[in-house]
């Protein structure tokens, strides 16, 4: 738990200056993601591996319209691609604006609307990709609720639920699936966090 709570600080903290200028007070979403993470106590699957397992599914549902750009392609964990994807494939199949590519990690910026956008953070280890963080800024709180709402009911019909989290496989590679509500009227959003689940 403490590696993950470390990797995620390394990524709030390379970004925290781009998030400035989306929004004046945007580094209260990565604060309030580290703190989240950090008090994360549910069951987690890490350690069995997927051929020793039911692998928990990641149904092919139609995403809510108003995440329709940032689901589309609906394929693989997201944007079609997955947890077996290397670098240089998430770079030839990703469409949105590219906005830094920093050691292991690329940054993208997506418009959800003409008001509300993701910026969409890959991560990868040695070979592949191991983590996606998506950041959603919302005009107001209201409008984050309605987005979590909405992605809830989506995660629940697309993978298994479990307390405060839901968890997912495709290729055969297990991952983890969350939800964070920003709940801050300064700078209102949603994080969303898809990490593979190492095997030991």
């Amino acid at each position: 738990q403490s590696i993950r709570l470390i990797i995620v600080n390394m990524f709030n903290y390379t970004n925290f200056k781009k998030n400035q200028m989306h929004h004046p007070a945007a580094f209260l979403i990565p604060l309030l993601t580290l703190l989240m993470v950090a008090c994360d106590s549910g069951e987690s699957p890490q350690g069995k591996s997927a051929g020793s397992m039911e692998l928990p599914p990641n149904n092919l549902v139609d995403a809510p319209e108003i995440v329709n750009p940032l689901f589309a392609p609906n394929q693989g964990v997201l944007r079609g691609v997955d947890f077996s994807s290397t670098k240089t494939e998430v770079k030839a199949s990703e469409k949105a604006e590219l906005l830094k590519e920093e050691g292991s990690s690329l940054l993208y910026t997506l418009d959800l609307n003409p008001i509300d956008f993701a910026d969409i953070t890959y991560t990868f280890g040695p070979t592949n990709l191991d983590r996606i963080i998506v950041d959603i800024y919302t005009e107001n709180l209201e409008s984050a609720a309605n987005y979590q709402e909405l992605l809830e009911s989506f995660f629940n019909a697309k993978y298994k639920d479990r307390t405060e989290l839901w968890d997912g496989a495709e290729e055969g590679a297990l991952f983890t699936a969350n939800i964070i509500n920003a709940d801050d009227e300064e700078s209102p959003g949603l994080v969303l966090i898809w990490e593979e689940v190492a095997e030991e």
